[in-house]
């Protein structure tokens, strides 16, 4: 039996494995927790671990939950023994459940996420979990908590009762046309975790309303923008079609090779708010006056190659290119083995490297030379290649019981 090489992996639940079981297992990596028992506690130093998020000895009577659980009084005070429980996702505690049954009918937590709870029992909850490498989420049961993205529109705030009190976890957008004085009125607080856009004209209310109460980020967009949400790429033809006016982006902007001067400020007056702007090199002296100056300008040369989920570069696609790729790597990207150096020197010009580049190491030195930004990591997978022929490989599941 060859033996294991396990990876991406939310858990790893070793607290039942035999000694057998344990010496078949190679490596772990790429890992959100690692748990193990009392029994194991001598065996596991042969394991080659790396990238694991929470190792863990925790007792077998403790039950994992991967994703969202509930805790409500029902649920409590269906256990016969105190619940003990890790979770790896979001535990939310309901306001039915009282201090009283908390403490009694909870016997620990491992948390690996988030635990959401009314203010009132924050103490008691706290109180319960041993070992914590996640957040808490208070709230009041009396206000109105919004998850996710939440755009203000005049039909939600006349579905709401005056003098609301919200909590929002995640976005607020104030994007649309609404009445401010009924914002007003039916909005008596906002507290806001993660992020606020909008427009100027709502920052005296806004601001009114949160008093200060904004744990993240605030981006204000001037009235005359118009909004783009998300990344967005122009192109020659998306460019005629527009009349020159002001942008605000909330992403990236990325302009075509098959832009000119000429079309660029017909069809954009100013850029604001953007992340990030790539454009080929001849439009550096049209973009630099129409740009907001805290917005970083890349240029490049050729073909922009964009890769956001996973992709492999071979000798034939680079061979049979017209073009010259500057990288933008967001996400998993493979050098083939097989590329000659002196074709991958003069097709790829230059790499922004924000995810994960695994390459071999006769082109690993090459690749890093290439780099004009590098906030992701560059791995030499000769190791990995070699490790997997030789293992059976347990990979891309949320929960591993051995």
């Amino acid at each position: 039996m060859n033996p294991k090489s396990i990876k991406n992996i939310g858990a790893v639940d070793l607290r039942y494995a035999d000694e057998k079981a344990i010496a078949n297992i190679k490596s772990i990596s790429n890992a959100g927790v690692v748990l193990y028992s009392e029994k194991q506690r001598g065996l596991i130093g042969t394991i080659s671990m790396s990238n694991v998020g929470m190792m863990e000895e925790i007792d077998e009577d403790y039950k994992i939950e991967m994703g969202n659980v509930e805790i409500n009084r029902i649920y409590l005070e269906s256990q016969d023994q105190p619940l003990k429980v890790l979770v790896v996702g979001v535990v939310r505690i309901h306001d039915d459940v009282t201090k009283e049954l908390f403490n009694e009918k909870v016997g620990g937590i491992y948390n690996v996420g988030i635990v959401e709870c009314p203010t009132v029992l924050m103490g008691v909850v706290k109180a319960k979990v041993i070992k914590n490498i996640g957040m808490f989420q208070e709230f009041n049961p009396e206000k109105e908590t919004v998850k996710g993205t939440k755009n203000v529109t005049q039909e939600w705030l006349q579905s709401l009762e005056d003098d609301t009190s919200i909590d929002v976890m995640g976005t607020i957008k104030m994007i649309n046309d609404f009445d401010i004085e009924l914002f007003d009125k039916k909005i008596k607080s906002l507290k806001v975790m993660g992020l606020a856009i909008f427009r100027e004209k709502y920052q005296e209310v806004f601001e009114k309303k949160s008093a200060g109460n904004v744990m993240g980020d605030t981006r204000i967009i001037p009235d005359n923008c118009e909004l783009i949400a998300g990344n967005t790429v122009f192109d020659a033809i998306e460019l005629k079609r527009r009349t020159a006016d002001k942008v605000y982006s909330a992403g990236t902007i990325i302009f075509e090779h098959d832009v000119d001067a000429e079309s660029l400020t017909k069809g954009i007056e100013r850029i604001l708010g953007a992340k990030a702007i790539y454009a080929p090199k001849h439009l550096l002296d049209a973009l630099i006056p129409i740009t907001e100056t805290n917005i970083k300008v890349m240029t490049y040369d050729g073909k922009l190659i964009i890769n956001n989920g996973e992709r492999t570069i071979t000798e034939t696609e680079l061979k049979f290119s017209e073009n010259t790729y500057h990288i933008l790597n967001k996400g998993e990207m493979i050098i083939d083995d097989g590329i000659p150096a002196e074709l991958l020197n003069e097709k790829i010009t230059a790499i922004d490297n924000y995810g994960e580049i695994l390459v071999g190491k006769e082109l690993y030195g090459l690749i890093q030379m290439k780099l004009k930004i590098n906030k992701g990591s560059v791995e030499d997978n000769t190791a990995v290649k070699e490790l997997e022929e030789d293992t059976d490989v347990i990979a891309n599941m949320g929960y591993l019981k051995l």
